[in-house]
């Protein structure tokens, strides 16, 4: 399991978010429910730092509401460094 930064154990505990390990292409790999009751991961590419969402709306539009909800905690955890996707 990967080291995740306070911030995001704090959010995955009030919003019951999954933690998940690392895979050799993502790592801050979290698990999360829409509002459909489906699951989707949600992580960050290794090399080029960028944010992803499994759902189609991301897929499609390279942006989604599940990335819209955590936004401001990736912004925080990353303050140093834009979140791209």
């Amino acid at each position: 399991m990967p080291d995740f930064h306070p911030l995001i154990l704090q959010t995955a505990g009030i919003h019951g978010w999954e933690l998940l390990p690392d895979n050799p292409q993502w790592t801050h790999r979290i698990a999360i429910y829409g509002a459909s009751g489906n699951r989707y991961i949600v992580a960050q590419h290794k090399q080029n730092k960028s944010w992803s969402c499994g759902c189609l709306g991301f897929r499609r539009h390279r942006h989604c509401k599940h990335l819209s909800a955590m936004r401001d905690t990736l912004m925080l955890m990353d303050a140093e460094q834009p979140i791209r996707s």
